[in-house]
């Protein structure tokens, strides 16, 4: 093939070539310069052509595609931004409900230990509407906090319970949902406990199937307290009055009220229809008299007070202790209840005799006896008021049935105490003299005074 070069180019060539030649001779594997323009040389009589930008159906193509692409992506995008929206709603709703009603998942020591705003105020924040949800990070005009040293227990307005601003642009946004509408907060009195809280979705408007309803029942909010007053041996303390203390219900938000219940023979209590509001709450009790402990000592047992001519007889012995600190206990009669068919002669009030079966007088030698569910009159017995009342019983309403544990009257003293003892128990009711001893050792006793004080004990 003929080279069309240039003459001039063709003389560079050949004068390259000479020059590579001697470089090898020397030593030199360079290439020389002669490679370039070659290269060169047979492209300078080339035509260059260059291709800029798209031609108009390459454009259109690419147009339509991109339509293409946003057809899908937009609806997909807002099918995203609504299922994120609604889930943090819900999640924006729960964190407000858990503010009313405390996270019951905290527990300390066993126990739940957050109740909430419902816990401090007993009552669910008022009033309808976002301005009763601000009230979970705003005081306002609520009651402060403070603690009662008497009931041992605090009410009122302790914390913010949800975090919000409360002035400038940031303002209580939580009382917003993710579509930047007002939650609706409806609830009904002055100290409500049950309420609706929705958030109307994505268009704004009530119903359409797309409201987040969340609410606050009964069953959320509010226990029906019970429980037993027992001694400190179990036995039922009767006609006891218990008092339970807890903020909200007719005193208001923020302020302590109480229901006032009695224990019956079985020592058991219940407020019912008393809905006490979920928190640390306290009982405070009145109880009757009782006996801390007791004692039979067996036939034949010696005793100036027997009223028998040998001068022995079997004893039971009790201590009758009075806790309650607002009042002496003034007995007027007594009326025992027991097994076995004995009967007894004399009871001793703090070492005196006092009755004689129900003549109210000893004679002797034949005093009349005292059967079972018979009772005993006599002149006022005083069982003085106790030093100091008791402390309250802190318990936890947490469970729309909330049973708490035995009221025990007695373990922490106190008491004022009067010692009393029924003596001479007999099987025969002629004389006290007469018949045999009965020993009473391990009967179950329960004995009925004039106060409605109801006390029960089995002597050892």
């Amino acid at each position: 093939m003929v080279s069309t070069a240039p003459p001039f180019v063709l003389r560079l060539l050949k004068d390259e070539r000479r020059v590579f030649q001697q470089n090898r001779k020397v030593g030199f594997g360079i290439l020389p310069f002669t490679f370039c323009s070659f290269h060169f040389a047979l492209r300078v009589d080339r035509p260059m052509t260059h291709r800029n930008g798209f031609t108009l159906i390459e454009v259109i193509v690419i147009l339509a595609v991109i339509a293409i692409l946003a057809a899908m992506a937009v609806p997909a995008a807002l099918r995203i931004f609504q299922v994120t929206a609604e889930s943090t709603t819900n999640q924006e709703m729960d964190n407000i409900k858990k503010a009313i009603l405390g996270d019951r998942s905290k527990v300390e020591s066993g126990m739940r230990s957050d109740f909430g705003y419902l816990g401090d105020m007993g009552c669910l924040p008022t009033p309808t509407g976002t301005a009763g949800l601000t009230s979970l990070s705003t005081i306002g005009s609520l009651p402060a906090w403070a603690f009662d040293t008497t009931v041992q227990i605090g009410s009122g307005w302790k914390q913010p319970y949800i975090t919000g601003a409360a002035t400038g642009p940031g303002a209580e946004v939580f009382t917003k949902d993710q579509w930047g509408n007002d939650y609706v907060y409806t609830i009904a009195g002055a100290c409500p406990l049950t309420a609706t809280f929705t958030s109307n979705g994505p268009d704004g408007a009530a119903g359409g199937g797309d409201d987040i309803d969340y609410s606050v029942v009964a069953n959320d909010t509010t226990a029906t307290v019970s429980g037993y007053v027992l001694d400190v041996n179990n036995n039922p303390v009767a006609n006891s009055t218990v008092v339970v203390n807890y903020p909200g219900g007719a005193a208001g938000p923020g302020n302590l009220t109480t229901a006032t219940t009695t224990a019956n023979a079985a020592g058991r209590f219940a407020f019912a229809g008393v809905s006490v509001p979920f928190g640390k709450r306290s009982l405070t009790v009145t109880p009757k008299l009782i006996v801390t402990s007791a004692r039979a000592f067996p036939t034949g047992t010696t005793d100036g007070n027997c009223g028998t001519t040998a001068g022995n007889c079997s004893i039971v012995d009790f201590m009758l202790i009075n806790y309650n600190s607002a009042a002496a206990a003034s007995i007027t009669s007594i009326t025992p209840t027991y097994t076995g068919g004995s009967k007894f002669y004399r009871v001793e009030w703090a070492g005196t005799i006092i009755a004689c079966g129900g003549t109210l007088t000893c004679p002797v030698p034949n005093p009349q006896s005292m059967a079972t569910g018979e009772t005993g009159t006599f002149a006022a017995q005083t069982v003085g008021a106790a030093s100091a009342a008791l402390p309250p019983f802190i318990f936890f309403a947490s469970s729309a049935q909330t049973e708490v544990n035995p009221l025990k009257i007695g373990v922490s003293g106190g008491g004022t105490v009067a010692r009393i003892r029924l003596l001479n128990f007999r099987n025969n009711a002629a004389g006290a003299d007469l018949g045999a001893q009965v020993a009473v050792n391990g009967v179950p006793f329960r004995i009925t005074f004039s106060d409605g004080s109801i006390v029960q004990f089995t002597p050892p």
